[in-house]
């Protein structure tokens, strides 16, 4: 558990980045895609680190339960970040 998995960070960095791309396409409006990706790369990140860090990445299993972490926790994330941006940008 102590050793860093590459794959499992590149994995995380793809959700991330494919989350946020996602949401910069649903959500449009005058938002900036860029703050998007970003918001999504850091919430897979946090999201499957802590995961990894709880229950560790020994099996396939628990390999594949971090990347569904990661996809969640982007994904709230963004919701979060949408709902904030929204309540202070009425246009």
């Amino acid at each position: 558990m102590g050793d860093i998995n590459v794959w499992a960070w590149v994995a995380w960095v793809i959700v991330g980045l494919a989350v946020g791309l996602m949401a910069g396409r649903a959500l449009g409006g005058r938002r900036i895609l860029a703050v998007d990706l970003l918001v999504g790369l850091v919430g897979a990140c946090l999201g499957g680190w802590g995961c990894d860090l709880a229950l560790g990445d020994d099996t396939p299993q628990l390999f594949i339960i971090s990347v569904l972490v990661a996809l969640f926790v982007s994904g709230c994330l963004i919701w979060l970040f949408d709902a904030v941006w929204q309540l202070f940008n009425h246009d």
